[in-house]
């Protein structure tokens, strides 16, 4: 299951209206929890949004933003947020 909080769920709908009529996207980092944590059922918890930005090509297809992606990887890898 994935937990998003509402004020992420709003985050989401403001940064696909804005988008809007073109396709949005953006990457989401958050934490596994299992059930060992007493939180119940094993679950995924989104804590950050990353909002990114399709960009047309010249044949008018939607490239993703690899380069961003990749980005926002390596800062989490490099500083873990702790969410604890």
């Amino acid at each position: 299951m994935l937990l998003l909080s509402q004020p992420l769920v709003d985050e989401i709908r403001s940064h696909g209206a804005r988008d809007y009529p073109n396709e949005t996207c953006g990457a989401m980092l958050g934490v596994d929890i299992d059930a060992s944590s007493g939180a119940g059922e094993p679950h995924r918890e989104v804590k950050a949004l990353f909002p990114l930005t399709n960009r047309a090509t010249i044949l008018r297809e939607t490239a993703f933003p690899l380069r961003r992606m990749m980005s926002v990887q390596r800062s989490a890898q490099r500083s873990p947020p702790d969410w604890n």
